[in-house]
């Protein structure tokens, strides 16, 4: 329903292509569990990004925190094995920050508390125009369906709003970690 700004529905989570498509001085902020297991092509899409100017902002679950816990329960055996989870995450955030060696363009937060959708947004400025969202589910979401969003031109107001506020909110009232 393009009124709203759904775009449509993507088989899977496109990551490369909300990279390629970001232009020098955007940023694209990440908010998931983590990502287990990136593809290489996921981490050769970042690294463009980076090196083309695109900024990358990333909210990911607090290692050892309840919400993390519950998530790794929901996810299956293979996760809730104890440190499993949290291994991923770290594991993650450092292939993360490796893409960005002057570590100028990479910021990683984490979140401790809240019930989140993943999301991924492009935006310039203050403004999103693109994102990709699912829900939790009861295994990883990548291979999951994911709704693809952008910016109505006619109503200059959708959704995505409400997902970038939700982000900014989250972003700006971290939980404290120190990635060793």
């Amino acid at each position: 329903r393009a009124e709203y700004g759904i775009l449509g529905v993507r088989t899977t989570l496109d990551f490369e292509r909300m990279f390629q498509l970001a232009a020098p001085g955007h940023t694209i902020k990440l908010m998931d569990t983590y990502i287990p297991n990136p593809p290489r092509k996921f981490r050769k899409a970042l690294r463009k990004a980076v090196s083309k100017g695109v900024r990358i902002q990333v909210l990911l679950s607090l290692p050892g925190s309840a919400f993390a816990r519950q998530r790794a329960r929901e996810c299956g055996d293979e996760y809730a094995q104890q440190g499993h989870f949290t291994h991923g995450i770290l594991t993650f955030a450092k292939q993360l920050l490796e893409a960005d060696p002057d570590g100028a363009s990479v910021c990683i937060k984490f979140y401790a508390n809240y019930a989140a959708q993943p999301q991924y947004l492009a935006t310039h400025g203050d403004e999103a125009y693109l994102a990709l969202t699912s829900i939790f589910l009861g295994t990883a979401s990548r291979h999951s369906p994911h709704l693809e969003w952008q910016r109505d031109i006619a109503t200059r107001s959708t959704f995505l709003d409400d997902f970038h506020a939700y982000f900014q909110e989250h972003w700006n009232d971290p939980a404290h970690y120190t990635i060793a």
